[in-house]
């Protein structure tokens, strides 16, 4: 019996000035335009447009699924399809949760099992400075790393949740602003945490516009709550 296992390659493109089409881009004759080959931490521009040029070679007969950085403002698929036809889905972080291709905090894309070589065409928008953080992993290994991560937000926000109640509920009885001032302290940090994971879009009915605003308002309230408690914890005018 003749195994076959999955290979891969990945290079992008900087398109400052987006002046590439994807149609064109898919072509072999346009492989010269990918000059560098993608690693982890290779620095975005921002604001910019890349594309990424992922050939790969499927015939393990199980699915794979693409796993790219969260912080990117939005990202198109492009792949031509068994009847030659252009294919085209989206995600990234100002797309609405219903639409992504997978139900995952992070941008995914499956990589399904062919008989032959295969291109995929990621075009990546940044508003925001960051790294193209990127891993490629088979099917069950995504599903059993996405339920042990679930499990620690389900964990993580829950302790969040309950102290900011219990700092509230201790609040009302004793009218002491400390545990007020912990109560919004910590209910700024779990908004945080939710926006820099990419958690907090699945529960609203519109898509966040990612920005350093969008994550600065948190913080700036997370400091002020912060301060305001450490001056009346440690009783300063006192």
């Amino acid at each position: 019996m003749k195994w076959f296992v999955f290979a891969y390659s990945v290079k992008f493109l900087e398109d400052r000035n987006q002046i590439y089409q994807p149609t064109t881009l898919l072509k072999d004759s346009a492989d010269g335009q990918f000059t560098r080959a993608l690693t982890n931490h290779t620095l975005a521009n921002a604001p910019s447009t890349y594309w990424l040029k992922i050939k790969f070679s499927n015939g393990s007969m199980q699915t794979y699924v693409l796993v790219l950085s969260i912080l990117f403002q939005e990202i198109k698929y492009y792949q031509i399809d068994e009847q030659d036809q252009l294919q085209i889905s989206e995600n990234g972080y100002s797309t609405y949760w219903g639409r992504k291709t997978i139900g995952h905090n992070a941008p995914a894309f499956y990589l399904y099992p062919s008989q032959g070589p295969q291109t995929l065409l990621v075009k990546i928008k940044t508003h925001m400075p960051g790294t193209f953080d990127f891993s490629i992993l088979s099917n069950n290994e995504f599903y059993n790393n996405a339920l042990s991560r679930f499990y620690y937000y389900g964990l993580f926000f829950g302790s969040l949740i309950v102290a900011t109640l219990y700092c509230l509920v201790i609040y009302i009885g004793l009218r002491d602003r400390v545990y007020l001032y912990y109560a919004l302290y910590v209910f700024s940090f779990l908004i945080f945490s939710a926006i820099d994971w990419g958690m907090l879009n699945k529960y609203l009915p519109f898509s966040l516009e990612i920005s350093h605003d969008l994550f600065a308002i948190p913080y700036a309230f997370m400091t002020i709550f912060l301060l305001k408690y450490s001056q009346h914890f440690l009783q300063l005018k006192k």
